[in-house]
């Protein structure tokens, strides 16, 4: 009796020896597994088919034929109705909180990462404020030393005059 590759990664996996099992055993995981896929495929086809049901303005306007500018005419009247639809038949669908939740977290993680540019940015501005502070203070020393000698020179320059 063959164990499909399914049910083999799954003992593996549950660290079960697979030559240890008996026969009945090996046949009610083959029927478990059957029934595992079964139920997959159905999930599977049931959320294509509610991806597909999913509507919006857009969508609605098509399939009832009317424009979508006469769904934005009188004060959006029927594009509220659409909206405030969606937004009723939806609030409790786990997918829709899902795809809103992902597009939350994908918005805020693009918000992080220009906060960190701007940080960043900041971060090298301050350095380099720091460094100009430095540089206009050692400036400020050469100034002043050499201010020191002018005057010293010229007091030199003064004393050698009075003594001539």
């Amino acid at each position: 009796m063959e164990i499909n590759d399914s049910i083999k990664k799954k003992l593996r996996i549950l660290g079960v020896d697979i030559e240890s099992l008996k026969p009945y055993l090996v046949k009610h995981l083959q029927k478990v597994e059957e029934e595992i896929c079964t139920r997959n495929d159905n999930r599977s086809l049931a959320m294509e088919t509610l991806r597909q049901n999913d509507y919006d303005v857009k969508s609605i306007a098509e399939a009832t034929g009317i424009s979508r500018t006469t769904f934005y005419n009188y004060d959006r009247l029927l594009q509220r109705y659409v909206e405030l639809s969606h937004e009723n038949d939806y609030k409790d669908d786990l997918h829709a909180q899902i795809r809103n939740l992902r597009e939350t977290v994908r918005m805020l993680q693009e918000e992080k990462a220009l906060m960190e540019q701007r940080d960043c940015r900041e971060l090298q501005i301050k350095a380099e404020n720091t460094r100009l502070k430095q540089q206009i203070a050692d400036r400020d020393k050469t100034i002043n030393n050499l201010r020191k000698r002018i005057v010293t020179s010229i007091g030199e320059g003064c004393n050698s005059n009075l003594d001539k």
